[in-house]
């Protein structure tokens, strides 16, 4: 892993890189550091693609973050303010976790088993479905029998969505990809990190994303899964969003209605705050190659 400006200008030699003033800092409470520099009058994902190009020889993978959402002034003080800052992994007592910790606990983690809990627990937590029967309703001209639902669906408006999705593909009648898919987000003020780890999922122990904030280790967990299954490669962590580019999405519509719902359960924002339903996401997902994942206060 490279630990110099030195070298690290001349890996990027001949690179879109080449002429920015990368800066290296220590990341607090951590033994880590990382490479960051503003991307001004460079195109940020450009700037993305050359420092994946080279990996191999920085060693660090590269994360595009957003200083706009720091009122600090310098860059070190924004990251270490926002995107680099421990706060989000301290427990109750104000310890944080470090990044090592985090990393561990993860590969104990059954990404399967843990998103049928986390289904569970938004059935548990969800009480009012009239709304989600009412749509239905209107939608296909009646109600789905109890009978006609799937239990092995472990949250109840995906039982209802999958009923609702079953009957469109019957008919002929689903969605078009294009509804389902959103625009990514545009960083106002982009930066260009250099982490320190070369694998995109344990970016996560070190830079802090809104919706791992009580799920650290397993979203570390998820995302390696989603890394290893898809080749989704996380490319940017905006505070409350994640964004990735991604090489072997689902082509079969059973995988893309799975992943449709766990993206779902770990970023609910991701459709609630557009309005998409999970079916319109999964059809969304087959053959798409940006993931963007959303989840805020």
């Amino acid at each position: 892993m490279l630990e110099s400006v030195k070298d690290l200008r001349s890996a990027a030699d001949g690179t879109v890189l080449n002429d920015l003033n990368f800066e290296l800092f220590d990341i607090p409470e951590t033994d880590g550091t990382v490479f960051a520099v503003r991307l001004k009058g460079v195109d940020p994902f450009e700037a993305w693609q050359a420092a994946r190009a080279i990996i191999d020889s920085t060693g660090r993978w590269p994360l595009l973050v957003d200083l706009a959402f720091s009122s600090f002034g310098g860059i070190k003080e924004k990251l270490m303010d926002g995107d680099l800052s421990r706060f989000p992994f301290e427990d109750e007592d104000g310890n944080a976790q470090s990044p090592a910790k985090i990393i561990e606990a993860s590969k104990a983690v059954d990404v399967d088993a843990w998103f049928e809990a986390q289904g569970r627990d938004f059935d548990k937590f969800e009480e009012d479905y009239d709304w989600v029967v009412e749509e239905l309703e209107s939608e296909f001209g009646r109600r789905p029998e109890e009978s006609e639902l799937d239990k092995s669906i472990p949250f109840r408006v995906h039982r209802y969505e999958r009923w609702a999705w079953d009957r469109q593909r019957e008919a002929g009648t689903l969605a078009s990809p294009e509804e389902g898919r959103q625009r990514l987000f545009e960083p106002q003020k982009p930066a260009l990190l250099l982490m320190p780890t070369a694998k995109p999922w344990e970016t996560l122990a070190w830079a802090s994303w809104y919706g791992a904030e009580q799920w650290h280790a397993e979203t570390v967990a998820v995302i390696r899964d989603w890394t290893e299954r898809y080749g989704a490669e996380l490319f940017a962590n905006l505070s409350t969003m994640l964004e990735f580019v991604v090489t072997n999405p689902p082509t079969e519509p059973e995988d893309a209605w799975q992943l449709a719902t766990r993206h779902d359960l770990l970023a609910p924002s991701t459709l609630a705050g557009p309005g998409i339903t999970v079916r319109q996401y999964a059809q969304a997902l087959i053959g798409w190659d940006r993931w963007f994942l959303h989840e805020r206060p």
